[in-house]
């Protein structure tokens, strides 16, 4: 349409219907209130790939294949402006050729009015190469969730607040947690609320994590060493998501650190003692005036040590072939046990439990560990009647302590609860300690050590084999 103006008066000129349709370069048809088809542009031939003329007079509905016709009716009845490209199940609006080619499209519907009937104005776009695009998308999506549930190593989507958005079968498997419990949550691994928050920071902040070596914490309790992994996903400049993995690098921690304490331990006793009996030995040799029984006897103690030391090494080995496959026992049967066991093997020796022990389900190879540590404390005690307090927390994880009259730990003792490397090294007489840290450990455990006011505790954090949510 134009406006001229003559005389203060204005006046429309007439601009033919065929000609505005032509004007539009997309495919354009105009419907009835009937739903029939009463005009269209070239475009809508090219689109249809027929002649205009077949279209004008064909209800709108037949033109999309048979099985859509009556949601396509549906859609027209309910709308009378606005665009259309899908049905109400998400399947693309498709329309049919004449020669029986399906090709999706995109329709903007606006309600027009001539000599007061009504029509409506139905502007096509074919999204052929759109929906070619959505669907690689929705494979390639579909892939990769795949990969991510299929993954041996835990995998977890987090929101830019850390809360989880996905979580993978392996990490269900290593951690304990099923997805539908933690979804929404946030991120519940770490063993304290500083390094998460740390680690969120390093990551909204743009960097990846790559290896980072830290601690991990299971539903059950239990310590998780992990190789973590982190990548920013990122949406106009912002952090949107974090895709986290996290290996499990625990069996290899323990091992290191099984292998380090063993060698350290046996080399240092062996160095020492092969001294004693080489130096003895030279004695021997070069002054036969001298006391030689007792030279022997020296020489048979130090062997007999190196004995008992191998001993106790074959001990710790059977018993963490018993790790692999832990029984269960109620832990009140089990300090019962450890408190018959001292009263028959160390003369004046007693075990006082300090409260009630419930009978919460624990692995049977933790009373050798209690045991361990029980002996440690009666053997390292300067008194004919040590007494030894066994005091035992149940909550998320199970924490035993084992107290004793002794005013101080050792150097040794302490760089090992430590995990000092540059500590004196422990003596084999101390091998209950390392006997009993190695089995923590594979439990998912591990050993602690406080001294005050004249006493002091060691106390060993083990896994619950019942597990419940705090």
């Amino acid at each position: 349409m134009e406006d001229r103006h003559t005389g203060g008066e204005t006046a429309t000129a007439y601009v033919p219907l065929e000609t505005i349709l032509e004007s539009i370069p997309d495919p354009v048809l105009l419907v009835d209130e009937t739903h029939q088809i009463t005009a269209v542009n070239d475009a809508a031939g090219e689109l249809f790939d027929c002649r205009t003329e077949a279209l004008v007079g064909s209800q709108w509905q037949k033109c999309c294949p048979a099985t859509d016709r009556e949601a396509f009716l549906g859609l027209l009845e309910e709308t009378t402006d606005g665009r259309l490209d899908r049905f109400a199940d998400g399947a693309p609006i498709r329309i049919e050729t004449l020669a029986g080619e399906r090709r999706p499209v995109e329709i903007t519907v606006e309600r027009i009015y001539d000599g007061g009937d009504s029509f409506l104005f139905c502007q096509c776009r074919e999204i052929t190469e759109q929906i070619e695009r959505e669907q690689t998308l929705r494979a390639t999506i579909a892939r990769l969730e795949a990969l991510f549930e299929a993954s041996p190593v835990p995998m977890m989507l987090l929101g830019a607040d850390g809360t989880i958005e996905r979580w993978n079968r392996a990490a269900s498997t290593t951690f304990g947690w099923e997805s539908a419990t933690v979804t929404g949550e946030q991120y519940p691994l770490f063993t304290d609320a500083e390094p998460r928050e740390t680690f969120m920071q390093r990551v909204l902040d743009g960097e990846r994590i790559v290896g980072l070596e830290t601690t991990h914490q299971g539903r059950d309790g239990s310590l998780v060493e992990v190789e973590l992994y982190a990548h920013p996903l990122t949406e106009g400049g912002e952090v949107s998501s974090i895709i986290v993995s996290a290996i499990d690098i625990t069996e290899l921690k323990q091992r290191e650190q099984h292998l380090g304490v063993l060698h350290r331990i046996m080399r240092h006793t062996l160095r020492n003692k092969l001294n004693v009996i080489y130096a003895v030995g030279e004695e021997v040799v070069d002054d036969e005036a001298s006391d030689q029984p007792a030279f022997s006897g020296r020489l048979i103690d130090a062997t007999e040590e190196l004995i008992q030391l191998s001993d106790q090494a074959e001990r710790i080995n059977s018993d963490l072939r018993r790790v692999e496959s832990p029984a269960p026992v109620a832990l009140d049967a089990l300090l019962a046990g450890v408190d018959d066991r001292v009263g028959e093997q160390h003369d004046g020796a007693s075990v006082e439990l300090t409260a009630e022990i419930p009978p919460v389900p624990v692995p049977d190879i933790a009373r050798r560990i209690v045991e361990q540590l029980v002996d440690h404390a009666i053997e390292n005690v300067d008194s004919a009647t040590p007494v030894v307090e066994v005091d035992v927390a149940v909550e998320r994880r199970i924490v035993i302590s084992v107290t004793s009259e002794r005013e101080e730990l050792t150097e040794g003792e302490r760089g090992f609860l430590q995990r000092d490397e540059s500590a004196a090294l422990l003596h084999s007489s101390r091998m209950n300690l390392a006997h009993a840290e190695i089995l923590a450990s594979e439990l998912g455990g591990q050993l602690s050590a406080t001294e005050q006011n004249n006493q002091t505790t060691v106390s060993v954090e083990l896994p619950r084999l019942d597990p419940e949510l705090n």
